[in-house]
Order: C-alpha cells, then structure tokens, then sequence
C-alpha cells in the first residue's frame, strides 16, 4: 500500500496525496478527507501522524504483523507499583492541588495555600520556590513544555512562567471571573470555571480535538469535542466518587484521581470505567492533582490531601 497517496480517494478512482497517516487505520489521507475523518465519532480517538515521519516504519510492520495493536507505537501500562513519597516541607500551610513534571524530570508543584510554586527532584529534593502574584491551583505546558501557565484561583487570572532552566514567573492576566481548571491545546488556553453544574477543577487535552474535564460536585468524568462543544462521552460511574485530576497516557487511556473513593481509576478513550489502579491499599488517600512524566512510564500524584507527592513506576 502506497502512503503517500490517500486511500479515502483512490477507492473513487481519484488521485491525491496523503498529507497525513492514520496509525490505526494504516491509510494515507488527504486534507479533505483527513477533516472527514475527524468528525467521525468512530475515528475520534484515532491517532493521526505526519508523512514523512511514519511511512518508512510503517511499511515495514504492514509487511511482518496483521494486528494493528501489534505495530502502533503506544506504550499500554497495566499496573502500578509504589516507588517513593516525597512530604513536602514548607514554611507556612501546604495543599498541593496539581503538579506538572519536567522533560528533566522537575516535579512543578501548585500550593494552594501560598503564592509559591515549589519544585522538587523526583528523588524528594527541594530545589527552588518560585513566587507568583496569586495562589496558583492549577497548572499546564506550552511551548513543548519551556514554559507553563498557571491559575491563580483567589484573585481571577492566570500567569504564564518559564520552566527552563529554572521556573521564574512571568506575566499575569486578569480573566472576567475566578478559573481552576486550565490546559493548553494546539497553542490555545482552555480554563475550567463555575457554571450551573459545579466548579470545573481540572481539565486535559484529549485524542482528536476533544477535551477532558472532571466536575467533582456532580462526581462528572467527561469529553467534550471542540469543534462541536457536544459532549463525546460523559462517564457518571458509581464507583468515581470525587474526580479530581485528570490526564492520559499513551495509548490515550485516562486517569483520574477520585478523592472521595480514595482511588485512581483508569477509563477507556471513550470514557468506559475500565479499573481501579491504584487505592488505599497502594498508599492513595484523598488525591488530588496527577501527572505522568514526559516518557509516561510513572504517574505522581498529589496525596494525602495534598500533604505530600506519591510515585508510582507503570509496568
């Protein structure tokens, strides 16, 4: 199968270059049909990557492997085993609400109970504090991660940093009311406030211009498309009780801390309860924020009511 040219066309007789390959469907398409295929719900979760950066590899694995799964480069974690706690020590009250790991491996820590970004090595050292104009509660990458916005939830702004080589403050930006909730998605900030159904406190990007969300009022996991603004998927499982923070890994499966069932729940794609991976019995108790690092191979979460930062190592 050629991949440079698209498949959707030539199955019409005509003739046109792929600009991008779909991994799961293993055809080449062309931007018309590229947008096609984007507002099939079936296709939505379907990872899309360029030309000329898939096609030599992905010749090769057509030719030696029937199953797709076999040949997509994703990385599926089914369990989690415990690696270290790291309490954090601080002047004055501590409340950990989110984090954010560098491609260093920094762990960026939002305390929601000072005006401070504290930063820490993965082994539990303290590095640096970093001083913001407000209380940061949430934080997101941009820029492949160089620098970062943060909400600051008590006085209604955010406030954009640098991360590297060190984490130093930025501008602010004042918002029409107070947001919790914030991620980036293809250079455009996304920010979580309170509307007729409760305070959206965490949000992340999700596969294919969709976007992830968690209400804990409502005990609400969801998925909203952005082109649309209709829901995807909205996830009101019993056993989530209390979702707090959310993201994915790299098969795009997601993650979220459920303070009030003291557990992390892992969902399908499209949003299906698919099992509890970590609970008491694995140190969780009343997690908030939770992010995994940039190879997505340890997931650090906010613990202990934000007192301290568990690791665990996915295998």
């Amino acid at each position: 199968m050629d991949l440079s040219l698209c498949q959707s066309c030539s199955r019409i007789d005509t003739s046109a270059s792929a600009v991008v390959i779909c991994l799961d469907c293993k055809e080449g398409l062309c931007k018309p049909c590229l947008n096609a295929h984007k507002e099939n719900p079936e296709y939505i979760i379907h990872r899309i990557s360029e030309v000329n950066s898939n096609q030599k590899c992905m010749f090769a694995a057509s030719s030696i492997n029937t199953n797709k799964d076999d040949v997509l480069p994703t990385l599926s974690i089914l369990k989690f085993k415990f690696e270290r706690e790291i309490n954090i020590l601080y002047d004055g009250k501590v409340y950990i609400s989110s984090l954010a790991v560098t491609k260093d491996n920094r762990v960026i820590l939002c305390n929601a109970r000072s005006k401070n970004l504290l930063v820490y090595s993965e082994n539990g050292k303290h590095i640096q504090d970093c001083k913001l104009h407000g209380e940061p509660w949430d934080m997101a990458f941009i820029h492949g991660g160089s620098k970062a916005v943060v909400t600051l939830e008590n006085m209604s702004a955010i406030q954009f940093i640098e991360t590297s080589p060190t984490v130093n403050p930025g501008k602010s930006l004042s918002l029409p009311q107070k947001c919790y909730g914030v991620t980036v998605i293809h250079n455009h900030v996304y920010l979580g406030g309170r509307g007729v159904n409760g305070f959206v406190w965490y949000l992340h990007p999700g596969p294919s211009e969709t976007l992830l969300f968690t209400s804990y009022d409502f005990d609400d996991v969801g998925s909203l498309n952005l082109k649309t603004g209709k829901y995807y998927f909205r996830c009101e499982n019993k056993t989530i009780k209390g979702p707090e923070g959310i993201t994915t890994d790299q098969s795009a499966n997601i993650y979220i801390a459920c303070r009030d069932s003291e557990n992390i729940q892992r969902l399908t794609p499209t949003g299906v309860c698919q099992s509890i991976v970590l609970s008491s019995k694995d140190k969780i108790k009343r997690p908030y924020g939770l992010a995994f690092n940039s190879q997505c191979t340890k997931l650090y979460v906010a613990n202990n009511d934000g007192q301290s930062i568990t690791i665990y190592l996915g295998f």
